[in-house]
C-alpha cells in the first residue's frame, strides 16, 4: 500500500505546491465568475492556463519517495516505480546532483523530488535522501508474510492534478467553440 512508510520529500514541495495550487484556483475562479456577465472566450482560456500551472505544479511538486516494509515506492510526475529492496543496489547523486536509484536489472531510475538544483547544493536534501535510502537498504530486513513485491512501473495518480488536467482541457474547448461561434 503507498504512503504506509516513511516519505521523503523536499519541505519546498509541499509548500510551493499549496500556494500554486491555492493562487491559480483563485484566480481561475475569479476568471470563472466573470462568465456572469457572458459567455467570453478569453475567460475561459485564463482559466484553462491556471488549471494548466495547478496540474503541471500538483504533478511535479509531490514528487516523494516511500520506504516501506519490503519495497521503496518512487513517485514521479507521470510513472509510479515500486522496487523491491532486493532488486535495488544502491541510491547515489549524478553528478548534476539528481537522486537516482540504481536498480539489479531494472537500469537507474531518477526521482524527480529530489533532482539537483542550486538551493539543493547548499541545503543537502539529496544528499540526506541518499543516506536515509542507502541506510535502509543495509539494515537486513526479514521478508514480511506473504507475498513478495514485484517491481512495477505504473501511471501516477494524482486526483487533483488530473481533475484540473480536464477542466483545462474542457475550458480550452468552450473557449475555442465560443471563439469560432463569436465571430
Amino acid at each position: 500500500m503507498v504512503g504506509s512508510g516513511k516519505t521523503l520529500r523536499r519541505k519546498s514541495f509541499r509548500v510551493l505546491s499549496s500556494v500554486f495550487t491555492i493562487g491559480f484556483t483563485g484566480v481561475a475562479v475569479g476568471a470563472g465568475m466573470t462568465l456572469s456577465d457572458g459567455l467570453d472566450s478569453g475567460a475561459f482560456a485564463v482559466m484553462a492556463a491556471c488549471l494548466c500551472v495547478v496540474t503541471l505544479a500538483r504533478r511535479i511538486w509531490c514528487s516523494r519517495i516511500i520506504l516501506e516494509g519490503n519495497s521503496i515506492t518512487l513517485i514521479n510526475p507521470l510513472f509510479t516505480y515500486i522496487i523491491p529492496y532486493r532488486e535495488i543496489g544502491n541510491a547515489q547523486s549524478d553528478k548534476g546532483g539528481t537522486l537516482v536509484i540504481s536498480t539489479r536489472g531494472y537500469g537507474d531510475i531518477s526521482c524527480i523530488g529530489f533532482g539537483g538544483s542550486l538551493i539543493d547544493s547548499m541545503v543537502g536534501s539529496t544528499d540526506r535522501a541518499v543516506e536515509i535510502i542507502n541506510a535502509r537498504l543495509k539494515t537486513k530486513y526479514k521478508p514480511q508474510r506473504g507475498v513478495q513485491p514485484q517491481a512495477a512501473k505504473r501511471i501516477t495518480f494524482s486526483p487533483l492534478a488530473d481533475l484540473c488536467f480536464f477542466g483545462a482541457l474542457s475550458c480550452v474547448v468552450a473557449a475555442v467553440i465560443i471563439g469560432v461561434g463569436g465571430r
